[in-house]
């Protein structure tokens, strides 16, 4: 099985001009492919890198400083799926009701857990702007490195 990565950048602030990630996120949905999935990450200064050394990586409770926002389209009878690695640390759920993230209609928090992160049940009738603008302002509000509007997309599927 190969695996095919395409990266594409865009920007938070204007996620209706990221026609080619929008495109990736409705051609998943409407194929109902189990094999496809699309990865967002904030572009982050490499300045602003932090340094982790393997054992803390490897000991610690906490995810990814640079948070991973993972998108996966419904199969059969499992709904559409954002998943979220961060460092943010316990309680990120409500971390993000604090900040006034709303989650939208017929969503569901599934899973707020400090290493695995957080999972989101998609609604059925969210389009893919709202999937992408969601998984932004999550990824935002838990990141525990400066971020700003510019994202990256890493398109991924399985052949």
């Amino acid at each position: 099985m190969a695996l095919n990565h395409d990266m594409l950048q865009f920007r938070s602030d204007r996620i209706d001009t990221a026609t080619d990630v929008l495109a990736a996120v409705d051609d998943m949905r409407s194929n109902g492919n189990a094999r496809a999935w699309v990865t967002l990450s904030p572009y982050v200064d490499p300045a602003d890198m932090p340094v982790t050394s393997v054992l803390r990586k490897l000991f610690s409770a906490r995810g990814t400083k640079v948070p991973e926002v993972t998108f996966v389209p419904a199969n059969g009878d499992e709904p559409a799926q954002i998943g979220v690695l961060h460092a943010a640390g316990p309680r990120a759920v409500v971390r993000l009701v604090e900040a006034g993230v709303e989650l939208p209609d017929g969503w569901a928090a599934v899973q707020d857990h400090t290493r695995r992160g957080l999972l989101f049940n998609v609604a059925p009738q969210a389009t893919s702007a709202e999937i992408i603008a969601f998984g932004c302002r999550v990824g935002e509000e838990v990141s525990v490195v400066p971020t700003d509007e510019r994202w990256i997309a890493r398109v991924s599927s399985a052949t």
